[in-house]
């Protein structure tokens, strides 16, 4: 058995579940602090009995003196003073030394709590600064192949769709039939609806059976949306969801529309060559996947109050 290798995996886990492992001791030593701390208040009477009867003493020297005029029985307020201050202290250090283990597990609790907070956030930095890379650089590539291909090429490779040629037939403002050939997109299935798209059809409450209406309604909060983030320099993907009457998700609250990176213009994917949104724009189909471009949140990109 080759120990060195043994030693190192065993010491890359550790590191790796940490963060795990310092919150559940943390938890432990919460437990332990408030189980040694009731443990203790058991045997405070002791300790403040043997404190009272210290003060009986020194009171009672006190009286005797008092009442006596022999140097056998001399006590004066000065001796008393000195001996209540020895009592006061005596009686404080037996308290710090009983509720001393429990002190020392709150500790440790806080300390874990922590320490797995900085490491938690520490990773939380690089994958929001990785994420950040990646969300870059797949910009600048779709920007290379809108350059070169086209908008619509671009949306078939980042959707994953089957493109197939239709034959559509309009009628113009005199009545005329025209006949035009138009390259649609299908998605292949669900794998391919973007990680932050959301269907507007007719689970949404500001959805209706007039396609034209609902064409209105985005296009009316996407302008909104726009303003929102033009005056606030920043726009959360579930701040959307909620003008859109979507639910919102987890991952909406760390991706959005900031100033320091990403499209400074917000879209909801309105305009786009696949099947379904075509039959949307020319008011045949009251359902539209909105695709919405946003980019992940970095750390100095703070939301709004």
């Amino acid at each position: 058995m080759n120990f060195t290798k043994v030693f190192y995996k065993a010491k890359d886990s550790l590191k790796e579940h940490s963060p795990e492992i310092l919150m559940g001791l943390g938890a432990l030593s919460f437990v332990g602090t408030i189980f040694l701390a009731c443990k203790a208040t058991t045997k405070i009477e002791k300790i403040l009995n043997e404190h009272e009867e210290r003060l009986d003493n020194i009171n009672g020297k006190l009286y005797l003196s008092a009442t006596h005029e022999d140097d056998e029985y001399a006590y004066s307020e000065r001796d008393a003073k000195k001996d209540k201050a020895k009592a006061y202290l005596t009686t404080a250090k037996d308290c710090a030394l009983l509720y001393a283990p429990g002190f020392l597990c709150g500790v440790i609790s806080l300390t874990s709590f922590f320490a797995s907070y900085h490491i938690i956030h520490g990773r939380y930095v690089v994958m929001s600064t990785l994420a950040t890379g990646l969300s870059d650089t797949l910009m600048r590539y779709r920007k290379r192949v809108v350059e070169e291909l086209g908008e619509e090429m671009d949306d078939h490779f980042l959707n994953g769709t089957d493109r197939s040629k239709v034959s559509v037939t309009t009628m113009d403002e005199n009545g005329k039939n025209h006949s035009e050939k138009l390259t649609i997109q299908t998605l292949k299935d669900n794998n391919g609806i973007p990680i932050y798209a959301k269907l507007f059809d007719e689970a949404n409450p500001h959805w209706t059976k007039n396609p034209s209406t609902n064409l209105l309604f985005l296009n009316g909060q996407q302008a909104h949306a726009n303003d929102v983030f033009k005056i606030r320099g920043v726009l959360l993907l579930n701040d959307v969801y909620t003008m859109l009457g979507i639910p919102q998700t987890e991952i909406g609250s760390q991706v959005g529309w900031f100033e320091s990176h990403g499209d400074q213009i917000v879209d909801f994917g309105l305009k786009g060559t696949s099947e379904r949104t075509l039959a949307f724009l020319r008011g045949f189909e009251p359902s539209i996947l909105l695709n919405f471009n946003c980019v992940p949140r970095l750390e100095g990109d703070l939301a709004y109050a």
